[in-house]
């Protein structure tokens, strides 16, 4: 016969959530943001457009050859970003431009749209 739990000697019914329950104070202003990024290949003048939680760390695998897609057109360098507060608000602007063909439309569009940029020459 298996060995009863202490709250099942007790009579009491399991809950689950005493398991998992964590005292842990979140900071109202910690919530997390989502980033869209640009990057430019330094080599190849290439674009790349992504989302992102972590911006630096996603930077930082860009240029540690991390992702399959960009690894061979390393070095990259961040152009522009905007912060959004959802992952959909992000993957939206994400796939608007990427569905932009041209490097002078995506520019016009990231200026136009308020993204932070980090080079001046675009």
């Amino acid at each position: 016969m298996a060995r009863a739990f202490d709250w099942q000697s007790r009579g009491q019914r399991f809950d689950s959530a005493i398991l998992h329950k964590r005292d842990v104070y979140i900071h109202p202003f910690s919530i997390m943001k989502f980033f869209v990024y640009i990057i430019r290949s330094t080599s190849f003048g290439k674009l790349y457009i992504g989302q992102t939680q972590d911006l630096e760390k996603r930077i930082s695998d860009h240029n540690k050859g991390r992702s399959n897609y960009t690894k061979p057109y390393k070095p990259w360098n961040l152009l522009a970003y905007k912060v959004f507060d959802t992952r959909s608000e992000a993957m939206a602007v994400e796939r608007k431009l990427k569905n932009l063909k041209s490097q002078k439309v995506i520019f016009d569009y990231i200026h136009k749209n308020n993204f932070v940029s980090q080079n001046q020459d675009n």
